[in-house]
């Protein structure tokens, strides 16, 4: 155990068995450690150990999700909520609030395979996604407060909080989108063509968001920003990032970086001037192609697009280089249903609007006509609202769009110097490299 205030070891002890730390109790002493051995359904067991001189003294130790077989019994994440309290959530998509002195689970609910939530700092709310729909879970009312619907279905989200709080993020697989987290509104939804990411996910402040421990992404300009190598573990703490690093059979390190550090600041100004970099940005001419509407809502949607890029200081052209497509899709029946509200049916209809660059999707936004939370006004039931909400699509949508600044170049394969960001560093002992 490591003082990172000193940054000097204090307690050091050996167990047999593979076990990794998973979180710290508030107490500094405690640390949840979980079983880490190879497979799906390995990851399972938890102990509490505290060091004591050179043993370790093991004060609980139980399996979470022991009712379940394979990879769903597996412990992806955990965090204490105080000191009397600790969250939980598996591979299978169930967290739980536990009693810590006991271990005994106070409640639970469901996320989706694969999903990582998140703990606000202030440790009040548990953000989750269900694949379908994003929420806050309130941690003193043991209840979710708020959900709103994710643009598509996503595979694996991983979540964060900004450290403001002001934002939620999160990371499936190549898709990156962010929430204000006092409104829900969604404010980015873009992709990172040949960045395939998942996995951990955190904020170096909110204008940046690092994806799989190593992709720093530009969230305002939406560039794949710079690659850092060379860390087992990499996990924000405040504005510093500690990184553990080093070789496997020579000395290792934790390591505090700033990110973005100043090569990959000094970079990103560089390429905010680089003609070639952008396929998009202030003063490019574009193709609009809005056949994909409504022939009754055609019009309309090309003034509003033509409008917004005309602020952006584009042109709309037969000339363009990237082109813009409108497009709505359905009716599609599902049911949805609401918290304590029941299940409904509804006619949806997606309204998506994609950038393509040379058949390939540079950016894409899209807006459903069912609302993902319902406020009613007097005298209004939630099958009248739904009911009138399914007629149409959300033509509207096309009014609010927030359409991107800069536009990286897609690309299918491995980009300048066998990389697909702008820069890359390693993290070693030393520094960064």
């Amino acid at each position: 155990m490591c003082d990172l205030k000193t940054g000097k070891m204090v307690a050091s002890a050996n167990s047999p068995g593979k076990l990794a730390p998973i979180a710290l109790h508030d107490d500094g002493q405690q640390i949840l450690m979980r079983r880490d051995e190879f497979g799906f359904g390995n990851q399972d067991r938890l102990e509490v150990w505290t060091i004591q001189g050179k043993s370790i003294r093991k004060s609980l130790t139980w399996t979470p999700y022991e009712n379940v077989q394979g990879a769903d019994r597996d412990v992806l994440w955990a965090e204490f909520l105080d000191a009397e309290h600790l969250a939980t959530s598996s591979r299978g998509g169930r967290v739980v609030i536990w009693n810590f002195a006991t271990a005994q689970p106070i409640c639970t609910f469901d996320t989706t395979n694969g999903a990582t939530p998140a703990l606000s700092g202030d440790r009040q709310w548990i953000a989750f996604c269900s694949g379908e729909k994003f929420g806050l879970f309130s941690v003193k009312e043991r209840k979710a407060i708020a959900m709103e619907a994710t643009p598509a279905k996503l595979t694996w989200p991983g979540l964060a909080f900004s450290p403001s709080g002001s934002r939620l993020g999160c990371v499936a697989q190549d898709r990156i989108l962010v929430w204000e987290t006092a409104t829900g509104k969604l404010i980015q939804d873009f992709q990172t063509p040949g960045l395939h990411i998942n996995g951990p996910v955190s904020f170096p402040d909110d204008s940046f968001l690092l994806a799989n421990n190593k992709y720093l992404i530009d969230l305002e300009n939406r560039i794949k920003l710079w690659e850092y190598n060379g860390a087992e573990q990499l996990v924000m703490v405040g504005a510093q990032a500690i990184a553990v690093v080093g070789s496997h059979n020579g000395p290792g390190a934790l390591l505090t970086v700033q990110l973005p550090h100043q090569a990959a600041q000094q970079m990103l100004q560089k390429a905010l001037t680089d003609p070639e970099l952008f396929v998009f940005k202030s003063g490019t001419t574009v193709k609009l192609d809005v056949t994909g509407i409504p022939e009754a809502d055609q019009e309309h949607v090309l003034e509003s697009l033509t409008r917004k890029l005309g602020e952006m200081g584009c042109e709309v052209g037969d000339a363009g280089t990237i082109r813009i497509v409108a497009k709505v899709t359905g009716p599609q029946e599902r049911e949805i249903s609401y918290f304590h509200s029941g299940d409904y049916k509804v006619q949806e209809y997606l309204t998506t609007l994609t950038f393509d660059y040379q058949g390939q999707a540079a950016w894409q936004t899209s807006s459903s006509n069912i609302p993902g939370m319902l406020w009613l006004k007097k005298g209004e039931n939630i099958e009248g609202v739904l009911r009138k909400a399914s007629e149409k699509p959300n033509i509207s949508f096309y009014d609010g769009v927030v359409l991107p600044k800069f536009l990286q170049k897609p690309t299918t394969g491995q980009g300048v110097n066998g990389r697909q960001t702008l820069g890359a560093s390693n993290l070693t002992t030393s520094g960064i490299q």
